[in-house]
């Protein structure tokens, strides 16, 4: 066996044709791990793997179980059942049906569940996910309403009143500036808007 454990990985395919196996049985020792495979076009086989190591293969063992057991496509999991150190699972193939039983060392078939309950296959490589930060929805910009003030009585007017509802003179618009501050100032008396610095409204002389 070779002292580089990793090129034991090309082992889980068929050297004839390439085609991924299926691992229909293993048996975990102290030293080495076996896994009996098949190829639907070339036979059986098999695999020994350092016990060790056998962790670093979860992905493709994953992979390579849940598989038809005579045309080796990807299959469901259809039973699965303990026997004393064993876990015999059959699994499902749309096209030819239930497998027959399928034999695992529990511990080593423990690993592969946990795996295969994560979502996360050989087949699809893992792709990590990096939330999108939407940029923030920019509030739509609304334009202010002309606020108007009376020149005889100073009441406060909606925009679209053409006369005083307090004493009835006709209204005389004065549009505000787009620039204005939010915090706009406005002469009592005509209603023009003034800054808060002046003492005296521009429009009409009265004292602010």
């Amino acid at each position: 066996m070779s002292k580089d454990w990793k090129e034991n990985f090309n082992d889980f395919k068929c050297k004839v044709c390439n085609f991924p196996l299926i691992l229909y049985e293993v048996q975990a020792k102290k030293d080495t791990t076996i896994f009996k495979a098949k190829c639907p076009a070339h036979g059986f086989g098999t695999i020994k793997i350092p016990t060790g190591v056998v962790s670093n293969f979860i992905p493709q063992i994953t992979d390579q179980i849940f598989r038809c057991f005579t045309c080796g496509g990807s299959a469901t999991l259809d039973q699965m059942v303990d026997k004393d150190v064993w876990k015999i699972i059959k699994v499902k193939c749309p096209i030819h049906g239930i497998s027959k039983k399928y034999k695992y060392n529990y511990h080593v078939f423990s690993e592969v569940w946990a795996f295969k309950q994560k979502g996360i296959s050989a087949t699809k490589p893992i792709e990590k996910k990096i939330p999108i930060k939407e940029p923030p929805k920019e509030k739509k910009k609304t334009e202010r309403e002309e606020i108007q003030f009376c020149r005889e009585c100073g009441v406060k007017l909606k925009p679209d009143y053409l006369f005083c509802n307090k004493c009835g003179v006709k209204i005389i618009k004065v549009p505000i500036k787009k620039d204005a501050p939010k915090e706009q100032n406005f002469c009592g008396e005509c209603g023009y808007p003034t800054d808060h610095k002046y003492k005296f409204c521009i429009r009409c002389g009265t004292k602010l």
